[in-house]
């Protein structure tokens, strides 16, 4: 079963970035009860909490899957700056402290 391993079990904390990636991904509740407590999320918990957009139960259905998403999306012919832009937008907390934030209070 895959599982997400959460840095309070392995003795680290997260850098800026990692941490606004993950409170980007999480509800308030689901961020504060993994980093704090070190709980761990199946696949299924996983896609539940928004960790994941889809899970396959195995390489080849996860292979078509992307490969249909992939097709579907460049049919679309959508402006690659402006889809870039927007991402960009949905994610800049997380860009910027990727970029800027450094270790924060991260400690090993």
């Amino acid at each position: 079963m895959t599982r997400l391993e959460v840095q309070v079990n392995i003795g680290m904390s997260l850098t800026p970035g990692n941490s606004e990636l993950l409170r980007s991904k999480l509800t308030p509740a689901a961020y504060h009860e993994a980093l704090l407590t070190g709980r761990r999320f199946n696949v299924m918990e996983a896609k539940e909490a928004g960790l994941v957009h889809a899970w396959h139960a195995n390489p080849i259905e996860a292979l078509h899957s992307g490969l249909n998403k992939a097709v579907d999306y460049a049919s679309r012919k959508w402006n690659k700056n402006v889809y870039q832009a927007l991402k960009m937008e949905i994610f800049k907390k997380v860009v910027w402290e990727m970029e800027q934030g450094g270790l924060g209070f991260a400690r090993m």
